[in-house]
């Protein structure tokens, strides 16, 4: 039988490559995201090597593709194609990605009044320079800023952070905290002792603001004082109520309370004055706080310790006479006197 030879041309499907990229946009701060547009024909097989150690396949040419890369260093990107009769590859583009600064602060009060300095320490690493936006429409370029507020309220604090790598390259990062601006705040007042056994008691006192515009001190007992650190003395026992009112130049008021006790003995007594027959007793009754026993003197060379707030005394000889009754703890001791409402025995009276 004859042969018939047909010749056959096999010829190659030409893989048309062309990746495209914004070279403007291959440099930024991580994570950073790059996007690549793959215009290719001809190949039905793409690997992207984005030369942080990702490979990506696909299988469709004209699309955009998009990479995040989030490490810093520098990157070489290829795509390799292919459709079953040739392969190719093609260099894309170089990415070069930075590392963004960490934004930090602290302030050395979140709670403050009007006018009150804040001092913010700036623990920012890895940048150059920085703003920061106090809330109020104010900002400052300093490094630590000093910052006192004129209005009451609440009040975010912005710092950001930059570093600049070169022309058209910074990384910024930002850190935020809240402060609060009040028009009045309470203040701690210190004392020497608080606690007496026995009047008289003197107390030294003192605050903690300062400079400021003027104070006021009211230590209870109609006293007072503009002095910066007074010292009080207190003539009667009990328990006292001390105030304090601290205005600042900025427009802030301070105000601060401390109790102050004295807890030595007191009381009062009460009886009859007036005439008395003799051989007829007199009743004494004693209304005593803070007392162990109460010493009677009742004025005619006679005395009586009790622990009781009752006594009768009878008086042998006429006379006027005045009681003292003197009530005692540990501590130490207060005397009662009678105002003058003595007691008189007359001898014509029996």
């Amino acid at each position: 039988f004859p042969v018939t030879i047909i010749p056959v041309t096999i010829r190659p499907n030409t893989i048309k490559l062309e990746v495209e990229t914004d070279g403007t946009k291959t440099k930024g701060c991580a994570p950073y995201t790059v996007q690549f547009t793959n215009k290719s024909s001809g190949s039905n097989s793409y690997k992207w090597d984005f030369g942080d150690g990702t490979i990506e396949f696909r299988s469709a040419g004209n699309e955009i593709v998009s990479h995040t890369y989030l490490n810093t260093g520098v990157f070489d990107v290829r795509v390799f194609s292919s459709n079953g009769c040739s392969d190719t590859s093609v260099y894309v583009a170089r990415v070069e990605i930075f590392e963004k600064p960490t934004a930090a602060f602290v302030a050395d009060k979140y709670a403050a009044c009007l006018g009150d300095s804040i001092r913010f320490t700036n623990q920012s690493t890895n940048a150059t320079s920085y703003v920061w936006s106090f809330g109020n429409g104010i900002r400052s370029s300093n490094t630590n800023p000093v910052y006192a507020y004129t209005a009451k309220g609440n009040y975010d604090v912005f710092v950001s952070a930059a570093k600049t790598y070169g022309p058209g390259i910074v990384c910024y990062d930002t850190a935020r905290t809240s402060i609060i601006i009040n028009d009045s705040l309470p203040v701690n007042i210190k004392v020497s002792n608080d606690q007496g056994n026995c009047a008289p008691f003197t107390v030294q006192f003192e605050q903690d603001i300062n400079p400021f515009a003027s104070i006021e001190w009211k230590f209870g007992d109609g006293a007072s004082s503009s002095l910066a650190k007074p010292s009080h003395t207190y003539q009667l026992n009990g328990i006292y109520t001390v105030t304090v009112v601290v205005r600042t130049t900025g427009g802030c008021v301070y105000t601060g309370k401390r109790v102050i006790t004295i807890a030595g003995p007191t009381g009062t007594v009460s009886y009859q004055g007036g005439y008395r027959c003799k051989g007829q007793s007199v009743q004494f009754t004693a209304n005593a706080l803070n007392t162990n026993e109460i010493e009677w003197n009742f004025g005619d060379g006679t005395t009586q310790t009790t622990s009781s707030g009752t006594v009768f005394h009878t008086y042998t000889k006429a006379g006027n006479y005045l009681p003292v009754i003197r009530f005692k703890n540990t501590g130490g001791y207060r005397d009662w006197e009678t105002d003058r409402k003595s007691t008189r025995l007359n001898s014509s009276h029996s």
